[in-house]
């Protein structure tokens, strides 16, 4: 018992006697001695005149609480934040005053930028870049304060997110709306339909997105938003029908209820349809000129007694032929034969 006891006094004072030697070759020799400055990330040439740091003095001697009210001071920073950077650093950050994004309060209608914190911060006019999304329904409460709705602190850095992954559809979006509590309304310049998407989760849901439009190309006609509030889920919102036909040209349309007549009865429509084409029509004149000399038959004269002739052996008309003008005869029914010369002439 005696013997643990001893052992571990023992490794107590070897602790103690470490850490004073540590402190004592901090604070006394050169080993931590300040060296290099950096202030949001970029190094400071000349630190000790324009942050009054003492080069001469230790790490952890340095003036920290005068340069950290100094940085107050000046216009536009309300936040200050040192760490050490062993063994002889330091690095300095503020508030980035470049806006990720736009505010337009609801009240004043005035546009603030918004800083990668949430924080309000002053907008020049002449410096306004219109590729960043604006948000719309939250109320600003004063310059370098938060908004009064708690998710612009939580989207602001998503902001940052998608301008460097996505820098060309991060400029497409034109407005963040925040009026309804449960989630956020995102309009994309171009599109007809806006985007539903959590706060929390907005970088992400975003990205998928792109993704699920990129690969299955789904119909967006009559759609009014797509809902990604939901997990491994995206609700498409509206009607889609069908696609729309080319629409008819007005003349062929008149034209086509010209020629169909729906009033005609279906028989004779269709007797219409099956009609044979009727064969080329005939002068007219030479028609009238075959009726006449049907009309007219020639009679034959009277034949002398006891004696019988053949039309065929005296070179007249057979039976059946009607004597026409010019010695041509054609086919007009049963007429009983006579001889040419023995025919009156018709005109």
């Amino acid at each position: 018992m005696n013997s643990v006891t001893k052992e571990i006094r023992i490794l107590i004072a070897v602790i103690g006697l470490s850490l004073a030697g540590l402190v004592m070759l901090v604070k006394f020799t050169d080993v931590c001695q300040l060296q290099a400055v950096t202030l949001n990330g970029q190094p400071v040439s000349q630190w000790d005149r324009t942050l009054g740091l003492n080069p001469s003095r230790n790490l952890f001697r340095q003036p920290l609480d005068s340069v950290a009210n100094a940085m107050l001071a000046k216009s536009g920073i309300v936040h200050v934040e040192i760490k050490y950077q062993l063994p002889n650093g330091l690095s300095i950050s503020t508030n980035n005053l470049d806006p990720a994004c736009y505010v337009l309060d609801e009240i004043s209608g005035i546009m603030y930028g918004v800083d990668q914190t949430g924080r309000a911060v002053p907008l020049e006019r002449s410096s306004i870049d219109w590729e960043r999304p604006i948000i719309t329904g939250a109320r600003i409460r004063g310059l370098h304060e938060f908004c009064s709705d708690s998710r612009v602190m939580i989207l602001a850095p998503q902001m940052l997110r998608l301008q460097q992954e996505f820098p060309d559809l991060f400029r497409l979006i034109e407005e963040i709306n925040l009026s309804n509590p449960g989630f956020v309304r995102v309009s994309i310049s171009g599109l007809r339909y806006t985007l539903k998407l959590p706060s929390d989760k907005f970088a992400e849901r975003f990205t998928d997105f792109r993704k699920f439009m990129s690969r299955f190309k789904p119909a967006t006609a009559g759609v009014s938003s797509f809902d990604l509030t939901y997990d491994d889920m995206i609700i498409r919102v509206g009607s889609v029908g069908e696609k729309k036909k080319a629409a008819l040209d007005t003349a062929s349309v008149n034209d086509v209820a010209e020629i169909k007549d729906d009033s005609a009865p279906v028989a004779a429509t269709a007797a219409a349809m099956n009609k044979p084409v009727a064969p080329a029509a005939q002068n007219p004149r030479k028609s009238r000129s075959i009726k006449k000399l049907s009309a007219t038959s020639v009679k034959p004269k009277p034949l002398g007694s006891g004696k019988k002739l053949s039309p065929a052996s005296k070179g007249g008309p057979t039976k059946g032929s009607v004597v026409k003008p010019g010695g041509r005869s054609s086919v007009s029914g049963n007429v009983k034969p006579a001889k040419p010369k023995s025919a009156k002439k018709t005109s």
